[in-house]
C-alpha cells in the first residue's frame, strides 16, 4: 500500500505536468488525468460517477459535464482538486459544488 502522502505527490506531479490548472483539470481533461494517475499507483482505479450511480449519467441544461471521472485508492477517492483524497467520491470539490446533481 502506498502512504497518502505519496499520493498527494503523485497527484501533484500529474497536475503539473498537465498544466496545473484545478478547472482545466476537473471540468475538460478528468478522464486524461485520472488516467495517468492510476497509470503510477499500482491497484487504483478509474470511475466515471455515473457508474458508482446511473442517475448521474443526465445531462442538466447548466452543466458542461455533468459527469466527472476521479480516482480510487484504498477507500479513498481522489482528483486534480483533492489530492489528499476523501472517504466519500461525493465529497469531491466537483461534486460539492454540484449538490444538486446528487439529489
Amino acid at each position: 500500500m502506498i502512504p497518502n502522502k505519496e499520493i498527494t505527490k503523485i497527484i501533484e506531479d500529474v497536475k503539473i505536468e498537465l498544466g496545473g490548472d484545478i478547472e482545466y483539470l476537473t471540468e475538460w481533461i478528468c478522464e486524461s488525468f485520472a488516467e495517468a494517475v492510476v497509470n503510477r499507483i499500482p491497484d487504483s482505479k478509474m470511475w466515471w460517477d455515473c457508474d458508482i450511480d446511473p442517475k448521474q449519467s443526465h445531462i442538466h441544461p447548466n452543466e458542461r459535464h455533468p459527469s466527472h471521472c476521479f480516482i480510487e485508492y484504498n477507500g479513498k477517492f481522489y482528483d486534480a482538486a483533492c489530492p489528499n483524497g476523501v472517504n466519500d467520491w461525493r465529497d469531491l470539490p466537483f461534486f460539492c459544488a454540484r449538490q444538486y446533481l446528487l439529489k
